[in-house]
């Protein structure tokens, strides 16, 4: 266009905006959005409520994957947003695996410490409880439900189900729980990822199989099975308090198997009471039972207890010895004696 000078000035359409522009607010459009996102995604990973704490026990079982968890944290109110929760795990945990277990967890924790304590185990709430030495299925069962951890009858059952792990050969159909002996008696702490009957045995298996395997592989083939070796520290277990008299009952009862003599073990015959006696009878000694060693030659058909580390130890490998008897005092410690002439003695001695 020509002015009155004769000069061509350029005119700018009026609806045309400089293309700078445009890509200004474009681009401030998406900082806004994104921004709104991230907002959303802080907000989503804050806690519950700040201001009433609520504690809340989560489980997360064996196998469970994250998604399966973070949708369980939602769906108990302990999260704000399951899609969010995954997002930041993804983001910041993607090498750390979840941990199963049972936690304790409240609303006032943001999704990023939730996240922590699950990835580190962190927070996880377990239980401790010792099995003491010597303790029979039955009496670990009784143990359980005291302490109010669980069921004596489904740890029995459970108990009962179980197969020995140990033993390749068939067990005898006499023998009342193929995992008895096997329980290595410990403290444990139990994380309770699944019921307590069944998380308890599992580990106590597992604790055996740890604690004997060097001396397992000391047992030779033609000289003592595995399953002779735990049934005899099972007896020692039991008849001896003392730690240091343990081997020479062991031998003992050795002896008495090589020369076909019962074994006589008053450990067999309160197994077969299934609660602790002071004093047998002989009554007591005349049950019929296939674990009476007063009635029947040879070793039960089974363990009678639990043994521990040093009972295992003393009955690894019995020598022979010229002692056949033992009577015990009432401080626990035992008169040994060699013929049956000198046992009487003793017995009056003891008694």
């Amino acid at each position: 266009m020509e002015n009155q000078n004769g000069n061509m000035k350029l005119v700018r359409r009026a609806h045309e905006k400089p293309p700078n522009r445009l890509w200004l607010k474009i681009g401030i459009g998406c900082i806004v959005v994104v921004m709104a996102i991230l907002s959303f995604f802080m907000w989503s990973l804050g806690s519950v409520n700040s201001s009433e704490l609520q504690e809340k026990e989560f489980v997360i079982r064996n196998g469970e994957g994250a998604y399966q968890v973070a949708d369980g944290l939602k769906e108990a109110g302990l999260i704000k947003n399951a899609t969010a929760f995954k997002i930041y795990l993804r983001l910041f945990h993607s090498q750390d695996g979840i941990q199963s277990g049972k936690y304790k967890l409240n609303t006032a924790m943001s999704s990023s410490s939730i996240a922590s304590d699950l990835t580190t185990g962190r927070g996880k709430s377990y239980v401790v409880i010792t099995i003491p030495e010597g303790y029979t299925v039955d009496r670990i069962a009784a143990l359980i439900e005291e302490k109010q951890l669980g069921s004596a009858e489904s740890f029995k059952k459970y108990a009962k189900e179980m197969k020995n792990p140990f033993l390749s050969g068939k067990v005898s159909e006499d023998v009342t729980y193929e995992i008895e002996g096997f329980l290595f008696p410990d403290t444990y702490h139990l994380y309770l990822e699944k019921p307590v009957e069944e998380e308890l045995i599992a580990v106590m298996l597992g604790n055996f199989e740890e604690k004997t395997k060097e001396m397992r592989s000391e047992l030779k083939e033609g000289e003592m099975t595995l399953e002779e070796w735990v049934i005899l520290a099972s007896l020692v277990e039991r008849e001896v308090r003392k730690k240091d008299e343990q081997e020479r009952v062991a031998n003992i009862f050795w002896k008495r198997l090589h020369i076909e003599m019962p074994l006589q073990s008053c450990a067999s015959i309160q197994y077969i009471l299934g609660e602790p006696k002071l004093e047998l009878t002989i009554a007591d000694t005349q049950i019929v039972s296939p674990y009476n060693t007063y009635l029947h030659s040879g070793f039960p058909p089974g363990p009678v207890s639990n043994p521990g580390l040093s009972a295992l130890k003393a009955s690894l490998k019995p020598e022979d010895t010229v002692e056949l008897f033992f009577v015990a005092r009432s401080d626990g410690s035992h008169i040994f004696s060699s013929t049956y002439s000198e046992h009487l003695l003793a017995i009056e001695r003891a008694e």
